[in-house]
């Protein structure tokens, strides 16, 4: 049983590092790219947010997937910052994102 447990533990460690390091290879080399090859490649955005200094947008996708098994719902939020020039200058991700 201790043997178990600690397979266990270790495959969850594993899997919270790998996470984060799968997402920035997938999403870092955007920065510095034209928000509209972004969009062209991602399809239009589900919003957009003009920031109250007047220098910046945020562009935000929303995916929701539904669960087969038990009807649940997973929203994963994408927001890129982006400048006056159109320049994605960074990104931030919440909730259920995965990279497949």
């Amino acid at each position: 049983m201790k043997k178990v447990l600690s397979i266990l533990f270790i495959s969850i460690f594993l899997l919270g590092c790998y996470g984060p390091q799968k997402m920035a290879r997938a999403f870092d080399p955007w920065i510095g790219k034209d928000i509209n090859t972004l969009v062209e490649r991602a399809g239009p955005p589900t919003k957009i947010f003009d920031m109250p200094n007047g220098k910046q947008k945020i562009y935000t996708w929303i995916h929701t997937a539904y669960s087969s098994w038990d009807g649940s719902r997973d929203d994963c939020v994408f927001d890129w910052t982006v400048d006056n020039s159109g320049l994605v200058k960074s990104y931030r991700y919440n909730g259920s994102c995965t990279i497949k």
